[in-house]
């Protein structure tokens, strides 16, 4: 229930008091007994007349400062009074009964009639529509008709007078709209052709006369006319062939200008003549055209982007027709040259790229800001206008680096490959400055920074591998050149091919004895070559080192600028042509360009075929002669006497044969040869060019291998036996070691050559075995003295030589039991 404070007067009097839900409330309380209100008339009554009087003053005031609203309230009145009557009318039918027949077909047919008058109000708007397109079509035929009569009276543009031409333009603009109008209507097409038509005709009577006003040398009365004509092209939406035409005659002057140049320059091009006039005459005058072509058009445009637009069509037109031109020059020029032209290249676009900047442009008519700058500036056009003739070298950058590199490099290199002998090479490296000999890398990784602000340190690297492994591979060459020419170790090739076989070996034996020397200047010589390899591996080592370095703290620079929106330097700029020259270089993630770093260490890897080369040159001068002195050992028929002889071959008795002790001589003059020279030299390069020696000395035992069928593990056994020549063991911290390591190397593989001449003796009787016997007793004590680790077989092997033909005792090792074995089912012994 409502509460009794409610109802006193004063609630009656608020403002927010709601009448008419308080008197429905009230009546739901007291069940509908409106006996229950009567109390509570007087205070509505005189509420009621308070609000009446009220509404009074309120209208009686609207009626005199709105006179008309009073008409107004008494037609809506009147209005409202018919709906009402309407709808109790309406009412009172449904009310009815509703399945009256009359009452159904009055409501049939006032929905007819309304169905009448709909179709009525349609019909009416469709004739409006009508007369509209009529009257359109109407103009129409009037446009046409002016159009073909002006089009036909003018012969040229009077630029003058140019109200014809403006009268024209309108036309067509009112032509346009009546297509649109009239697109629904049979007919569209061909007036979009006629429309279109009007428009090439009266483009062509524009152009002409454009062509000749441009030709006109006052600028001032040029752009006068240009914005006439910048008119009459909008009406025509054609105002791109104004720019173009423009753009065209403007350009004209600069490929005249280029086209002098070429024809002088054509006869005899030098590449430093030819940048100069780039970089003084070329690219100033384009510069200067686009500055004055900028303050020029400045008011004509309503926007920054229409200028932006106008100017770098004005520049594609200048520098594309001469991109092919252009990039033929720079493939004739040499990395220092493009490094410098590239540069001013990247000064010439921001210079370029200030044209476009928000104050130049900005006038009353232009609205520009700088945030609007950097979207609305055509910066990719200009990049890309500017450095497409670069494309080419870019998109293959290794390969055009590997070909610089091996230039600069083979220049050092030149006299080498001219030389035929160990003795020569070694004076013409000598007379190089080795320890500079890598500098050209260095500098090209300076001028990879500067052309693509470190995107193509990846391409860098791989082409510096690949010329470093060219330039190994020439020298490589050179050496074998040297060593196929080289008397001493082509009659080794020769003896490689035709070993322990042929006739009149013994003779041949004597005769080398008597007559052969060992050539210990050869081998200094060759020792020199080594060492002189090793400066060049150890420079190469330092330089690699320092590139890395650079290169790594540059990349770690380079996240940062690439972050850069809008290039404003000469060095943000070479960011921006690098990454459109070369997009997938731009987008690789910093871990993946410090891993590609990390392959600059395969340069050092192909140089080590030049190292390894002179290791084996070194090594074979020593053991080709002795392997040549061996060569007619096998067939001596010394191990096949029964007995003492007194025939005119050497007697059997307890001293070694010749051949033993010329080899013996060479060895033991090993050491004397090594150490000075050790001595003289820096150990870390010698020992950088010797790192391989275990390793070759090694692998002379692979004859030995096949010969008596040892199997890897058998050989890798007897390998790690010897203590110099496992791998473990082989340092060379110092002069002495080295030494050593050397001295055992030479040793291990003389033994090699001395089982390979016991396996091809044919026979032997067991007087041969004892005097084989006494030459591998000499041979142990000459390996003895030179501190070698082979004497222990060495000794195995005479003991099973004494015993022969008798089966040796256990305890052997594995290699000499089938060495044993071997000559036992080979050999006679008697």
């Amino acid at each position: 229930m409502i509460p009794a404070e409610q109802t006193e007067e004063g609630q009656f009097a608020a403002s927010d008091f709601d009448v008419v839900a308080w008197t429905e409330q009230t009546i739901i309380n007291h069940h509908g007994d409106l006996t229950a209100l009567a109390r509570y008339l007087g205070p509505l009554s005189a509420l009621s007349k308070e609000v009446a009087t009220t509404i009074r003053q309120s209208m009686q005031q609207l009626m005199i400062t709105v006179p008309d609203i009073d008409s107004h309230f008494k037609t809506i009145q009147n209005n409202c009074q018919l709906l009402q009557n309407d709808t109790k009318r309406i009412l009172s039918e449904l009310n009815a009964n509703r399945s009256d027949t009359e009452s159904n077909a009055q409501m049939k047919s006032r929905t007819k009639d309304l169905t009448c008058l709909t179709q009525l109000h349609e019909a009416l708007k469709r004739m409006k529509t009508c007369k509209r397109l009529l009257s359109e079509a109407k103009k129409w035929e009037e446009h046409v008709d002016f159009v073909t009569i002006a089009l036909q009276g003018i012969k040229s543009v009077q630029i003058q007078n140019p109200d014809p031409f403006f009268s024209i333009a309108d036309r067509l603009h009112a032509m346009k709209q009546s297509a649109k109008i009239l697109e629904q209507v049979a007919g569209a097409s061909e007036r979009q052709t006629i429309l279109t038509t009007f428009r090439d005709q009266f483009q062509l009577q524009l152009q002409p006369a454009l062509t000749l006003l441009l030709q006109d040398p006052s600028i001032s009365t040029q752009m006068e006319t240009i914005r006439i004509f910048k008119k009459l092209f909008e009406s025509i939406e054609q105002t791109s062939i104004l720019w173009q035409t423009l753009s065209d005659k403007r350009s004209a002057a600069i490929h005249k200008l280029w086209s002098s140049e070429v024809a002088v320059s054509n006869h005899s091009f030098k590449p430093q003549i030819w940048i100069e006039w780039i970089v003084h005459s070329f690219l100033p005058r384009v510069l200067a055209m686009l500055t004055q072509e900028q303050a020029n058009l400045i008011d004509m445009f309503d926007t920054a982007k229409e200028g932006h637009a106008v100017l770098v069509l004005l520049l594609e037109k200048t520098l594309q027709p001469l991109h092919q031109l252009f990039q033929n020059r720079l493939e004739r020029i040499s990395v220092d040259h493009l490094d410098w032209l590239f540069g001013q290249m990247c000064d010439f676009t921001v210079s370029v790229l200030q044209l476009f900047r928000p104050d130049p442009l900005a006038s009353s008519n232009v609205t520009n800001t700088d945030e609007e700058f950097n979207s609305k500036m055509p910066l990719q056009r200009v990049i890309e206008c500017v450095f497409t003739p670069f494309k080419p070298i870019y998109q293959d950058f290794a390969m055009y680096l590997k070909k610089a590199a091996v230039q600069e490099l083979s220049l050092s290199m030149l006299e080498w490959k001219n030389t035929n002998t160990i003795e020569g090479l070694v004076e013409a490296m000598k007379e190089s400055s080795l320890e500079n000999i890598w500098n050209p890398l260095e500098e090209l990784v300076k001028q990879t920074h500067s052309l693509s602000g470190g995107l193509l340190f990846a391409d860098y690297v791989d082409g510096a591998c690949q010329s470093i492994r060219e330039v190994s591979s020439s020298l490589v060459d050179t050496l074998m050149v040297i060593r196929e020419r080289d008397c001493t170790f082509r009659m080794a090739a020769q003896d490689q091919c035709c070993r322990y076989g042929g006739a009149d070996v013994v003779d041949e034996m004597i005769s080398y004895q008597k007559d052969s020397s060992f050539d210990w200047p050869k081998f200094h010589a060759a020792l020199e070559l080594l060492t002189l390899c090793g400066d060049i591996g150890y420079s190469l080592q330092i330089i690699q080192r320092r590139i890395s370095i650079r290169i790594q703290q540059q990349l770690i620079s380079l996240e940062e600028k690439r972050q850069l929106s809008t290039p404003t330097t000469s060095s943000q700029v070479v960011l921006f042509a690098a990454a459109y020259l070369r997009q997938d270089r731009f987008h690789t993630a910093l871990q993946k360009r410090l891993e590609a770093v990390e392959a600059f260490a395969d340069g050092q890897d192909a140089f080590h075929a030049v190292a390894l080369t002179a290791q084996r040159l070194t090594f074979d001068s020593i053991i080709y002669p002795i392997r040549h002195i061996l060569r007619p050992v096998a067939l001596h028929p010394t191990w096949s006497l029964p007995s003492a002889s007194t025939s005119d071959f050497p007697s059997m008795s307890a001293l070694p044969q010749e051949y033993m002790t010329s080899i013996a001589d060479i060895l033991l003059s090993l050491l004397p040869q090594l150490e000075p020279f050790a001595q003289s030299c820096e150990l870390q390069q010698i020992v950088l060019a010797s790192r391989d020696i275990v390793d070759i000395s090694r692998n002379t035992w692979h004859t030995i291998q096949k010969q008596w069928s040892f199997t890897d593990e058998e050989m890798d056994h007897f390998h790690r036996a010897f203590r110099m020549l496992n791998h473990a063991n082989a340092h060379m911290e110092s002069v002495t070691e080295f030494v050593d390591l050397w001295a055992a190397t030479i040793a291990h593989t003389t033994l090699a050559g001395v089982l390979e001449m016991i396996h091809a003796i044919p026979a032997i009787t067991a007087t041969g075995a004892r005097q084989l016997s006494v030459d591998l007793g000499y041979l142990r004590n000459v390996l003895g003295a030179l501190g070698a680790d082979d004497t222990m077989y060495i000794i195995d092997l005479e003991s099973i030589l004494n015993v022969l033909p008798s089966t040796p005792q256990k305890g052997f090792p594995p290699i000499l039991i089938k060495i044993s074995e071997h000559l036992m089912s080979k050999w006679k012994v008697v």
